[in-house]
């Protein structure tokens, strides 16, 4: 029979494990994010894996470790609330915090117990997040779930339209008119740009959930912003909408990603469908990503609950365990209700 002191080796290691490969990701984020500090995709990103990391990091018992990633993700809440600007200096903090929390995870993975000295690196961050009001807690649930308690910390982020953006690219203004006539009534925003310049100007600054694009553009064609998108935002469905192209026009934008083609002249009713599928899918890759990372902290709730030996630890453990298991259930519901609706609904 395992021991409880095996078992939490096991728990901590397989919670380094996971830390080492979300910093590795970070990192690359970040090499990204230097050369396009206005990314909020990217922004995004980083700090979801921060927050992942801070929230499991309470469950393990590496208190002082989450302290850090915890002033690492306030850090991160008031950039991606806008409220701070990334400059270069910005920049260098971020780089070296992550750092740090690699190095840490490098010894913890020898010492359980090794505190790393955090000092310069915390009084760089607290003067940016110093001015930030405490956190209000929760009294019925323990914070420590993923997404339970974004952001990280009490900054008073601005209201975001939570509709998703489509982003309308063609060089004929009168095809923007009657794209954004098809798509009055469905819950959505809309951009627009005449090019693929300016698709690309639109895309630096706004988050994007679906392009509707056109082949034939000056300045910057269809396959070049294709080529962009996919490189820069892999995960943003893009449709394309044109009277011109040739089959083998067809297959080298499929190849290259492209979720959809539609021959003009279309039917509103052809475009609504592309529009609707392309957006649902977005939204069920973003929900089966968070499943995931949900399903991770899931392992680490119910092995505490399992092997808690005092009641209080035991209440408090399971309290944890039935928030993170609502909430699974909730999105997997979600998932398959836009994968299979008349299977839910009836």
């Amino acid at each position: 029979m395992t021991s409880q002191s095996e078992f939490d080796d096991k728990l901590r290691a397989d919670y380094l494990q996971e830390a080492k490969e979300l910093l590795g990701d970070a990192e690359s984020c970040f090499l990204l994010l230097e050369k396009d500090n206005g990314n909020r995709e990217l922004i995004d990103r980083i700090f979801r894996m921060i927050h992942t990391i801070k929230g499991s990091g309470s469950i393990v018992g590496f208190d002082s470790f989450t302290r850090f990633a915890h002033q690492f993700e306030s850090l991160l809440t008031l950039i991606r609330a806008g409220t701070l600007a990334i400059d270069s200096a910005i920049m260098d903090l971020m780089f070296e915090s992550n750092d740090m929390l690699k190095d840490w995870v490098r010894e913890l993975e020898h010492d359980y117990a090794y505190e790393l000295d955090t000092t310069t690196t915390v009084a760089k961050l607290s003067v940016y997040v110093s001015g930030m009001p405490p956190k209000k807690e929760n009294s019925s649930t323990p914070a420590f779930g993923f997404f339970d308690d974004e952001p990280a910390a009490a900054v008073e982020v601005p209201k975001q339209d939570t509709l998703p953006c489509v982003l309308l690219v063609d060089d004929e203004v009168d095809i923007l008119d009657l794209y954004e006539m098809y798509l009055e009534g469905m819950p959505v925003r809309t951009a627009r740009a005449l090019d693929g310049q300016e698709a690309v100007a639109v895309l630096d600054k706004v988050v994007v959930d679906m392009i509707v694009l056109d082949l034939k553009m000056p300045n910057m064609n269809g396959m070049e912003l294709l080529s962009y998108v996919r490189k820069k935002f892999p995960d943003i469905p893009v449709i394309f909408v044109s009277g011109y192209s040739e089959r083998n026009d067809i297959v080298n934008m499929l190849n290259m990603g492209a979720f959809a083609f539609l021959a003009k002249p279309i039917s509103r009713e052809q475009f609504l469908n592309e529009v609707r599928n392309g957006i649902r899918e977005r939204a069920t890759r973003n929900q089966v990503l968070k499943l995931t990372q949900l399903n991770f902290m899931a392992f680490l709730a119910l092995a505490k609950v399992s092997h808690a030996r005092d009641p209080k630890e035991r209440q408090e453990c399971e309290a944890r365990m039935k928030s993170i298991l609502d909430e699974i259930i909730e999105l997997q519901n979600s998932i398959l209700e836009a994968k299979y609706p008349h299977l839910v609904q009836g």
